[in-house]
């Protein structure tokens, strides 16, 4: 979902802000050193993914 909101042009922070989490977090996770976020974090990336797809539609 990362690399797709990437692929859409947004910036790590744009993911975070989005997202509501750190940019550092977004980060880690694409760059595979977070193996396993937690259910919240996971949740919110995926919150901020379907908004941008619900928007985009």
């Amino acid at each position: 979902m990362i690399a797709a909101l990437r692929d859409d042009g947004l910036s790590y922070r744009q993911i975070a802000a989005e997202a509501g989490i750190s940019h550092a977090s977004i980060w880690r996770i694409a760059e595979g050193i977070t193996h396993r976020p937690s259910y919240q974090t996971g949740f919110a990336i995926e919150r901020a993914y379907r908004a941008r797809r619900t928007d985009a539609r």
